[in-house]
């Protein structure tokens, strides 16, 4: 084998460790984040995306003014329930899986209202975990110069969880 063979072969070797010490260096970190012992979240989702129907094409706007805070309480992981409480909601039983590297939980109503929040097992800021909240909503309303639209929210920010 030429020195320059050699060489060549030697970088592919090493390039071939560093890939394989990186994948265990990002699959250390992603196990440190353990979704199925979490027992409470609190959420704090300062923006939101809320899409508006504009002659019959939704339209997303940005809203960084109203801010969404949510507890979910008694969260039992292996059981799939937990409990969701917010201001505007009262406290309503909820359903809880972790997939992967997510944690989900889903409201629904009879009404037809859905909200799912999803945890990530990754940290935005110190110990807090990313997370979305989704609410879809419709109660059809038809006054005079007023006729009610689907309501469509996604929410971003972070949640402290509790174990």
């Amino acid at each position: 084998m030429s020195l320059k063979n050699r060489g060549a072969a030697g970088m592919a070797v090493l390039t071939a460790i560093m890939v394989l010490i990186a994948a265990d260096v990002r699959a250390q970190s992603r196990k440190e984040v353990n979704l199925s012992d979490i027992k409470t979240l609190k959420c704090t989702f300062p923006t939101s995306m809320i899409a508006v129907w504009k002659d019959g094409v939704p339209e997303p706007r940005v809203r960084a003014t109203s801010v969404l805070v949510m507890e979910i309480n008694e969260i039992d992981t292996a059981g799939g329930s937990a409990i969701v409480g917010s201001v505007s909601n009262g406290n309503h039983d909820v359903s809880v899986q972790v997939y992967g590297w997510s944690l989900h939980v889903l409201e629904a109503s009879r009404s037809g209202r859905i909200g799912m929040t999803t945890v990530f097992a990754q940290h935005s800021t110190g110990e807090r975990l990313k997370a979305v909240h989704t609410k879809t909503d419709y109660l059809p309303v038809e006054l005079p110069n007023y006729r009610s639209e689907p309501q469509v929210v996604q929410y971003y920010g972070d949640c402290e969880a509790g174990r």
